[in-house]
């Protein structure tokens, strides 16, 4: 049976993400968003000092990692400023920016999405995100 994406797993996830950016060599304040398959909001935090703005980006992150199916990573490399502006237009929230990664089951299900905000590149905020996401079950074995 698959492991359950609830608040608690959604909490943990956020809570490990803060933790790593805390403890990283050159720690920078970031802003953190978990949100469910249905793209609403589960937990979100706006570290001390972060930008105001990062809030909105890694909420947009996230909407847009779920709403396209892909990490937003994949945005950077695949997309032309064309094609970014098309999809603004049809989704204010669309962020093309890496940092947004989904969130599978055991069984490759998509559950939900983090996000990652705040760091001087894109890659920065996808690196923090990339280990949870992918291993965020494990969090919930204790």
């Amino acid at each position: 049976m698959p492991t359950p994406f609830n608040s608690d797993a959604a909490l943990r996830i956020m809570l490990t993400i803060v933790d790593a950016a805390e403890k990283s060599d050159e720690p920078e304040p970031i802003s953190v968003c978990v949100m469910g398959v249905d793209r609403v909001t589960m937990c979100s935090v706006r570290m001390d000092g972060a930008p105001a703005s990062s809030v909105a980006i890694a909420e947009g992150k996230a909407n847009t990692a779920l709403l396209h199916d892909r990490n937003t990573i994949e945005f950077e490399d695949d997309w032309d400023a064309v094609d970014v502006a098309c999809a603004q237009a049809a989704h204010p929230q669309f962020i093309a920016w890496g940092g947004g990664l989904l969130l599978h089951d055991e069984e490759e299900r998509v559950v939900g999405a983090v996000a990652v905000s705040g760091l001087s590149r894109g890659i920065d905020d996808h690196n923090l995100a990339k280990y949870t996401a992918k291993n965020w079950q494990d969090l919930l074995k204790d």
